[in-house]
C-alpha cells in the first residue's frame, strides 16, 4: 500500500464517521446517508484496488482508469451542483413568499 492510498483511505474512513454522526444527529436523511456511505465505500474500494478503475475504464471504453474516475467524478459534481442550484432557487422563492407575507401582516396591523 502506497502512502497516498493509506492517507486517502484514512480520509474516507473519517468521512464515513462524519456521515454516521450526521445521520445519528438527524442532520441528514436515511437516503442521503446511504448514498454518501455508498460513495465513500466505493471510493475506498477503488483506492484499495486500483485495478478496478482500469476494469471500469475498459468497460466504459476509456483509455485509463484514472480518466474514468475523473469523468465519473465530474459528472457527479455537476449533478450535485444542479441539485444545490435547484434547492437554492426553492429557498429563495420561499424566502420571498415569507417576506411578502410578513410585510402584508405588518401593513394590516
Amino acid at each position: 500500500m502506497t502512502a497516498i492510498q493509506f492517507f486517502l483511505i484514512l480520509f474516507f474512513v473519517f468521512a464515513l464517521f462524519k456521515v454516521a454522526f450526521r445521520f445519528k444527529d438527524r442532520e441528514i436523511s436515511f437516503f442521503n446517508a446511504l448514498a454518501w456511505v455508498g460513495f465513500w465505500l466505493a471510493a475506498t474500494i477503488v483506492i484499495w484496488r486500483p485495478g478496478l478503475a482500469v476494469w471500469l475504464a475498459k468497460f466504459l471504453g476509456v483509455g485509463r482508469g484514472v480518466d474514468a474516475v475523473i469523468y465519473l467524478a465530474m459528472a457527479g459534481i455537476f449533478f450535485l451542483v444542479f441539485r444545490l442550484w435547484v434547492r437554492l432557487e426553492k429557498i429563495e422563492k420561499n424566502l420571498t413568499l415569507l417576506v411578502r407575507q410578513d410585510a402584508l401582516n405588518d401593513k394590516n396591523k
